[in-house]
């Protein structure tokens, strides 16, 4: 993933300094949930996890996210102007799977990138 983001922002600013006109269309950027418990789980780690599940976002993957939503705003907006500064439903949409990790690591990684966002899940059957 990190070659992809490398790749495109090497390509991105190529075109850019070149006198060829250049406009970017769409733009994908596909992160994996932060981290999470143990998948095996058992009396013992549901305790070291004050009673959590297996395979669920600890509150250090939802950090690890919300720096990554922080790192990709620097990135992203302010050094290369590819988002606006404020979320714009027009501009970007996010997506997830139905998966409790998924949700709350696509959620910190927004409360990163648009800190004064609130967001408002819309959970869909599909």
């Amino acid at each position: 993933m990190h070659t992809f983001i490398i790749l495109f922002i090497t390509i991105t600013t190529l075109l850019t300094r070149s006198k060829i006109y250049t406009k970017i269309l769409s733009a994908i950027n596909i992160n994996r949930h932060g981290a999470r418990t143990p998948g095996k789980f058992d009396e013992i780690c549901s305790k070291m996890y004050y009673g959590s599940y297996s395979s669920q976002l600890i509150i250090n993957g939802l950090r690890q996210q919300q720096l990554l939503g922080k790192w990709a705003y620097k990135r992203y907006i302010l050094d290369y102007n590819l988002l606006t500064k404020n979320y714009n439903p027009q501009d970007s949409l996010f997506f997830s799977s139905p998966v409790q990790r998924a949700i709350f690591s696509g959620t910190g990684f927004i409360q990163g990138l648009y800190p004064n966002y609130i967001i408002k899940p819309i959970f869909n059957e599909e």
